[in-house]
């Protein structure tokens, strides 16, 4: 469709898709760059974003100014102490679009990783769209791999905490726990015992990015966890064999 409207000179129709709400708590200001680059490259047409910092070491001003005045952007400053449970909270409050979406600041969101979660709600009857098969690039042995083949198109038990879209009723019903590790496991985990179903989109767009060194990350699993029962795809972080 956003070809079609380009080949006629119209302007792609943001009214008519729901407003999504993107959440990027950080607190490494080092990683600011990739949020800004992720989010300056969708093409989702009714998009915002919620910055969240949980670090002293930001100053608000740069991070405003990182993202060049965009009237769609706002930067929260959350005191380091609150845990991340708290923060995603925070940005729950600050949203005002249809759909929240958690984005983590050192993974790989492409041009349609907006619109591949919303699709799905054209014709699915789940309140949470979630990627659970997804590609993952494990930098130590520089091998892109596509964790879970097979589990997309269909409802799921779980899905990835940072590839997913939230419809804002159930965030009203359902708050993250005052966790920093697993909170969104945990929120997963209870929206399912109440009875919501999760639906797992197509496996493009996105990927999660593992660095060597492992202190770097919230969630420590290791890379031999993680390359278990995966498919291997590629060596190096090929941005077109995830990109669609």
């Amino acid at each position: 469709l956003a070809h079609v409207m380009d080949a006629v000179g119209r302007p792609y129709p943001a009214a008519d898709w729901p407003k999504v709400t993107w959440a990027a708590p950080t607190n490494r200001p080092e990683n600011l760059k990739y949020i800004v680059e992720n989010f300056q490259r969708q093409t989702y047409p009714n998009l915002e974003l919620v910055v969240a910092l949980n670090s002293d070491a930001f100053d608000i001003r740069d991070v405003e100014a990182a993202f060049g005045g965009d009237p769609r952007v706002k930067v929260l400053s959350i005191p380091e102490d609150r845990t991340l449970g708290d923060v995603l909270n925070a940005t729950i409050d600050a949203m005002t679009g249809d759909y929240w979406s958690k984005i983590d600041d050192d993974n790989v969101y492409l041009e349609n990783f907006t619109l591949d979660l919303i699709l799905p709600t054209q014709y699915v009857d789940a309140r949470i769209i979630g990627k659970h098969a997804y590609f993952i690039y494990l930098e130590a042995s520089d091998e892109l791999l596509l964790r879970r083949p097979g589990a997309s198109h269909q409802y799921t038990p779980f899905c990835s905490g940072s590839a997913l879209a939230v419809h804002a009723s159930l965030l009203q019903e359902v708050r993250f726990p005052s966790e920093t590790v697993g909170e969104d496991t945990i929120w997963l985990k209870e929206c399912v015992e109440q009875g919501e179903r999760i639906y797992s989109p197509d496996i493009f767009n996105y990927a999660v990015v593992r660095k060597a060194d492992k202190s770097r990350h919230t969630w420590q699993e290791v890379d031999d966890a993680l390359r278990r029962g995966a498919q291997f795809v590629a060596h190096g972080l090929d941005l077109d064999a995830i990109r669609a």
